[in-house]
């Protein structure tokens, strides 16, 4: 390992010990979360940290369409309208 691949690992690798799960790219159909142990012997750009999903705050409208808030929505100009969640669904 060359001290730049290094450079490039440390943080998966430091992901990796923190108990995160590390994707590998093995394939042309994409990431494909590692099982058992890692050897980090592959070149850096083929590992990643799974990203997280994100979760949005929305809220639906009296007549059914969501809008994702703003933060500059108003309590006053929502208050007819239903708080939900949206979590980010990720391939």
């Amino acid at each position: 390992m060359t001290r730049e691949n290094a450079k490039k690992l440390l943080p998966i690798i430091t992901a990796y010990a923190e108990g995160k799960t590390i994707q590998v790219l093995l394939n042309p159909e994409g990431w494909t979360d590692s099982i058992g142990g890692l050897g980090f012997d592959s070149p850096p750009e083929l590992y990643r940290i799974k990203p997280e999903p994100r979760i949005f705050n929305a809220v639906i409208d009296p007549d059914s369409s969501v809008m994702v808030v703003r933060e500059s929505a108003t309590d006053k100009e929502l208050r007819d309208w239903t708080p939900i969640k949206l979590l980010e669904i990720l391939d």
